[in-house]
Parts: C-alpha cells; sequence; structure tokens
C-alpha cells in the first residue's frame, strides 16, 4: 500500500461506515417510584394472605395431618436426645441438634404436599410491575408480558 492510496482507502471506510444503519438507543424507562413499590407491596401482600386463607381453608386437614407427623417426629427424636444423652453428653447434643431439621422437614413436606394438591408447577407467572413501569426488558418479569400479548395476539386472529 502506498501513501497516496490512503485517503482513498479512509473515504472506502467512511462510506460503509455511512450506509450501515443507525442503531438508535433504548427510549428512556421512566423512573420507578416509591408509589410503584409500595402499590406492589400491597398488591401482592393482599394476594399473599388470600391465598394462603384459601389453602389452609380448603386443605386443612392435610395440612394438619403432616404438622401433627412433624409433630411426633420431633417428641420421639427429642426423647431420643434424652435417652442418648444418658450413655454420652455430646451424642445427646448431637441428636438434639436433629430438632430443627424435622421442623424444616414439616414445613417442606406441608409446601410439597400443598403444591402436588393444587397441580402447581413452580415460578411466577404474574407480573411484578406495573406495566407501564417495568424496571427492564429481562426474561424474569417481561416474557411473560411478551408471551401472554403473542398469546392474545393469536387468538384474536384466530377465525
Amino acid at each position: 500500500m502506498t501513501h497516496g492510496d490512503a485517503p482513498a482507502e479512509a473515504e472506502a471506510t467512511q462510506a460503509a461506515v455511512a450506509t450501515q444503519p443507525a442503531v438508535s438507543p433504548d427510549p428512556p424507562r421512566p423512573a420507578l417510584t416509591a408509589r410503584d413499590v409500595a402499590s406492589v407491596v400491597r398488591d401482592d401482600g393482599r394476594e399473599l394472605l388470600v391465598t394462603t386463607g384459601r389453602l389452609l381453608a380448603r386443605y386443612w386437614y392435610v395440612l394438619l395431618a403432616v404438622a401433627a407427623l412433624g409433630a411426633t417426629a420431633r417428641s420421639w427424636v427429642l426423647e431420643l436426645a434424652v435417652l442418648v444423652s444418658e450413655r454420652s453428653a455430646t451424642a445427646g447434643l448431637a441428636v438434639f441438634a436433629l430438632s430443627p431439621g424435622i421442623a424444616f422437614a414439616t414445613a417442606v413436606g406441608m409446601l410439597a404436599v400443598t403444591a402436588r394438591l393444587t397441580g402447581a408447577r413452580g415460578g411466577a407467572s404474574r407480573r411484578r410491575w406495573p406495566r407501564s413501569r417495568a424496571p427492564c426488558s429481562c426474561t424474569w418479569c417481561c416474557t411473560s408480558r411478551a408471551a401472554s400479548s403473542r398469546r392474545s395476539a393469536a387468538a384474536t386472529s384466530a377465525p
């Protein structure tokens, strides 16, 4: 390449850059205000209490049975801890340390039973932020909105 070819090459590069489509920046998102957050927290809190009440009213007997099994298992473990501690204090403490794990397992069991009875698949399918104030375009809060828009568009265009 000679020194005389540099201006021609620079012009060709500028022409190539000029023919590329301009990338438009994302439009600015509206700021998320404390009122929006308070509204979401209030609505989610109300929804949580209503759903909890509905599940307890419908499945109280099953949940009570799981809680009774958990309480019985905890009682047996505590009795076992007393028996083991007569031989070795360290072993008794080790058995006694299982007690919180049983309470945790009982709570997880109650959640699993409720999920199985209701047919829940896991994951939140509801929106997290007001539609006009979605904080981002991620897969967590925005994909479900796009999918529901596609479903509604498909339903209206169907014959």
